[in-house]
């Protein structure tokens, strides 16, 4: 899981707690949290899939 420090660079390079990474849009986020695949904030859940793919 990534740190709250981690999670506060994403959002703040990415237009703070309402912005979203080009990368990994919210809609992604919201079907997974639909399905009940990810119990993560959208920020913390960003950081996973980085961390996911490097």
């Amino acid at each position: 899981m990534a740190s709250e420090s981690e999670t506060a660079a994403l959002s703040g390079a990415n237009g703070g707690y309402w912005g979203e990474h080009p990368m990994h849009p919210r809609s992604d986020w919201k079907h997974e949290v639909a399905n009940n695949d990810t119990g993560h904030g959208y920020w913390s859940w960003v950081a996973a899939r980085i961390s996911d793919a490097s």
